[in-house]
Formats: structure tokens, sequence, C-alpha cells
């Protein structure tokens, strides 16, 4: 599946082209860390970087229109 290939190149690249990072996006597990966002066709990966220990936590995957509702 194609969004299973986009997680798993972002250890390789936790930034990649086409990354944007979340201002508004708001979420209990985020514990107010800063999110980024990938496209994978219809559907988005939000997920965090630790760069001190290059974690990614991949917080919600979901359609387009469903990604940022129920945070």
């Amino acid at each position: 599946m194609q969004v299973i290939r986009e997680i798993e190149h972002l250890m390789k690249e936790p930034r990649p082209h086409g990354a944007k990072k979340l201002t508004d996006y708001q979420s209990v597990r985020t514990k107010s860390k800063t999110c980024y966002r990938i496209r994978s066709g219809d559907y988005r990966v939000i997920y965090t970087i630790e760069d001190e220990v290059v974690t990614i936590t991949v917080i919600k995957v979901a359609h387009r229109n469903k990604v940022y509702k129920n945070a």
C-alpha cells in the first residue's frame, strides 16, 4: 500500500519534499509537539519528529476529508 511506503520512507527522510509543518493541529497525543503532514494519494499522515533520538511518531492516518477532524 502506498501509505505504508510513505511512512517507511520517513525513516530515511523525516522531512521529505512536500511535508508541511502544521501550525494549528491540536491533539492530546501530540503534547504540544510540532506536527507534520505528508500526503499519500487521498490520505494524509500526521506525525511528530524527535530529532534528539530520531524518533517519528505517527499520530493519525486518514482520508483527507477526515484527517483534521476529532484529533
